[in-house]
């Protein structure tokens, strides 16, 4: 047989009658998007809710030590960046929302897994152990698998969770964008030298929300323990989106703690266009 795919095995089988002789193929796909196993530790994912505009001289401080920490850790550490007063990048349907719920006070500001993590330092390092305590603090108890597909400049998020607890999960699935250049104001001078601030690329941004309750924690959803629960979300792919091929989709889910606030148990991120990931797990 044609087993050099690890996903998709196949093998002849040759069936002998008579003087007749039939040859079937028998094809074994691989694991379906959604098969989840309960004895395994859910690979948590971290969230960075960044306020930032490009009138801002001091927000690369923030975002280039965020991003430097992002690219160390693809899938446990997501930013998504809300712009006040940028153009084209502000997402005025919902940024004041989301400001609005976190108090933001000055710019830049960043919250890991929202309110628990105030992100005041803008140096790397601090952030990547203030990510690193945070998941020894509060561990994943929801895994997250999903597929997106657009047609006819609608967007169709299919999610399926896993949860090995009982808590008051919200759900939220957010569109964002990658690629586009726009300049940037910057104080630092220690970046000048090799970022190029009149053609900064701006990656992350936030454009819209398939779901809704975003600026507090994210639409109610019922997990039961033990039990995989699939939610469908279909939403108009916003019109400030340029690119649908440089697009993709952040899932999160959030809980809330002693009724103070909420917190990002785990997230995810898929392509808008064709996008597709499985459960994961800690190694």
């Amino acid at each position: 047989g044609d087993n050099t795919d690890a996903t998709n095995r196949k093998a002849n089988i040759t069936v002998v009658a008579g003087e007749k002789t039939m040859t079937i193929t028998l094809v074994q796909l691989g694991t379906s998007v959604g098969e989840v196993d309960f004895s395994k530790e859910f690979l948590r994912g971290n969230l960075i809710f960044k306020f930032t505009g490009t009138w801002c001289g001091w927000c690369p401080s923030l975002a280039i030590p965020c991003h430097e920490v992002q690219e160390d850790n693809p899938d446990r550490l997501f930013i998504v960046n809300l712009y006040q007063g940028s153009g084209s990048l502000t997402w005025d349907e919902g940024y004041r929302d989301i400001e609005n719920y976190f108090g933001v006070g000055g710019y830049p500001m960043g919250y890991l897994n929202v309110n628990y993590e105030e992100l005041t330092s803008r140096d790397a390092a601090d952030i990547e152990q203030d990510m690193y305590d945070f998941m020894e603090e509060y561990p994943s108890t929801v895994g997250i698998a999903a597929t997106s597909e657009v047609s006819n400049g609608t967007a169709k998020i299919t999610v399926k969770l896993a949860a090995k607890d009982s808590k008051d999960y919200k759900i939220n699935a957010f569109f964002m964008e990658d690629g586009i250049i726009a300049a940037q104001s910057n104080y630092v001078e220690e970046y000048n030298s090799y970022i190029d601030f009149a053609n900064y690329v701006h990656d992350d941004i936030l454009r819209g929300s398939a779901t809704t309750g975003y600026a507090a924690g994210g639409e109610d959803i019922e997990l039961n323990i033990g039990e995989v629960t699939t939610e469908e979300f279909v939403a108009e792919v916003p019109s400030d989106i340029e690119d649908v091929n440089n697009a993709h989709v952040i899932i999160f889910v959030t809980y809330f703690v002693d009724d103070r606030d909420f917190v990002v148990d785990n997230v995810i991120d898929i392509p808008l266009v064709g996008g597709s990931i499985d459960f994961k797990y800690e190694e």
